[in-house]
């Protein structure tokens, strides 16, 4: 498991080694490490699931990501961007992270909040849809829907309905 502390530690020796090669990277951080560093709704995550943008191109991100992985005696898969295939569109949130080599933002709170109401799992995804919705803590259900449904992709999209119901049914919140 990462700390935030580790996903700190580790997305900056990634921007050192990016600088070392002469490029800039820039990433979009979903899922997970986003509750983690900008909710600190949980301690630790898995993984960091992030969306590469170019340059440089993804193999290189692989290639240094493998490289940090073996210096911190972390899984090969600590950076990924497997979550690709889980977005409708993008959404850029706020800075996390500014070092030399690497911009870290997060994905927009509404789109994060999509995959989560898509997805709908576990008490993970639960827990998270809570404490993203203190985000939206103003809205009514169907504005919240208004803002988050553009992200939720179209087989998801009655799940995620019910699931934003269903949360916001819940008398803790």
């Amino acid at each position: 498991m990462l700390s935030q502390k580790d996903i700190r530690q580790g997305l900056i020796r990634l921007g050192e080694l990016v600088a070392q090669d002469g490029q800039h990277l820039r990433l979009i951080l979903v899922v997970g490490a986003v509750m983690s560093l900008a909710y600190d709704a949980r301690a630790s995550t898995r993984d960091i699931d992030a969306i590469f943008l170019s340059p440089p191109e993804a193999s290189d991100v692989r290639n240094w990501a493998s490289q940090i992985a073996a210096e911190f005696n972390w899984e090969d898969d600590w950076l990924n961007d497997g979550a690709k295939g889980f977005l409708q569109g993008l959404k850029q949130g706020k800075s996390l992270l500014q070092s030399d080599g690497i911009e870290v933002w997060q994905v927009a709170p509404e789109q994060l909040l999509a995959m989560k109401l898509s997805a709908w799992r576990d008490d993970t995804d639960i827990n998270d849809s809570k404490r993203l919705l203190q985000e939206f803590q103003d809205l009514s259900l169907e504005d919240i829907w208004v803002l988050v449904e553009p992200f939720v992709q179209s087989h998801f999209k009655q799940k995620a309905r019910y699931a934003l119901e269903d949360v916001l049914s819940d008398d803790s919140l």
